[in-house]
């Protein structure tokens, strides 16, 4: 091989060399906490209700001991997988806002997951809220025979939600 092929040659391996640097260092890093920090490390979505987690809620990472935002970014995980970034919170120290970069699936369990050093990983799992719809009706839909004066049940898929005109009318116009 003469002495160009032998200086391509090396100058390849080089390179290779330093790719698989760069990327090795993207893989999940497990963050150095104590047992008493990781214990009171919270998760927590900023927009939810008895429903669910709503789709484009962000997620504060609340912690006893200051985490770097970096850090956390590159260690946590998400499944099923989304892109996020994580940022300090506004105003405090030991807060970090998870910000998801598209909006999540509905009716979905997300699971977190943080590897830590010393013991087993964090985990905390999420639900998405599903589209609001009806689950049951007294009397059943399209029954006959219904006096007039009966009342009439519905049941939801969600519980506590606000302006019920949006979702229900009634045809033909009845009182009450």
């Amino acid at each position: 091989m003469s002495r160009y092929g032998k200086l391509v040659v090396a100058i390849i391996a080089f390179v290779l060399l330093i790719i698989m640097v760069t990327f090795s260092n993207k893989e999940e890093q497990p963050l150095e906490v104590n047992s008493a920090v990781a214990a009171e490390i919270l998760l927590e979505p900023t927009k939810h209700d008895s429903g669910g987690v709503d789709a484009d809620s962000a997620f504060i990472i609340k912690s006893p001991a200051t985490l770097k935002a970096k850090e956390v970014e590159k260690s946590l995980r998400v499944e099923p997988s989304f892109d996020f970034t994580v940022t300090e919170a506004a105003g405090t120290g030991n807060e970090l806002m998870l910000i998801p970069q598209e909006t999540l699936q509905a009716d979905q369990i997300y699971q977190f997951i943080l590897p830590l050093k010393e013991q087993q990983s964090l985990k905390w799992a999420f639900q998405t809220k599903a589209k609001l719809k009806v689950l049951s009706t007294l009397p059943r839909d399209r029954f006959a025979g219904v006096p007039q004066d009966t009342g009439v049940e519905i049941t939801f898929s969600h519980l506590n939600f606000a302006s019920l005109s949006d979702y229900f009318t009634i045809s033909p116009q009845v009182e009450g």
